[in-house]
């Protein structure tokens, strides 16, 4: 069995503090990083839409332009 001594288990404590710290910081980050995509998801399927409508404006207005004489 390996014998620890006081300073050693302290080192293991600070390090495993420091670990759980960082740890709760990257969970803090990685919800913030979830939020952002999210709310860009919904701002891409907008896009998206107002796009296709354009699209489809423009190419009937195209079209009746076709049945006009010049």
């Amino acid at each position: 069995m390996v014998n620890f001594t006081d300073r050693e288990l302290g080192n293991m404590e600070a390090r495993i503090a420091l670990l759980e710290k960082e740890l709760g910081e990257v969970r803090k980050d990685t919800r913030k990083i979830l939020s952002t995509l999210s709310e860009a998801q919904g701002g891409w399927k907008t896009l998206m839409m107002v796009s296709g409508f354009s699209a489809t404006l423009g190419g009937f207005i195209s079209s009746l332009f076709l049945y006009f004489p010049r």
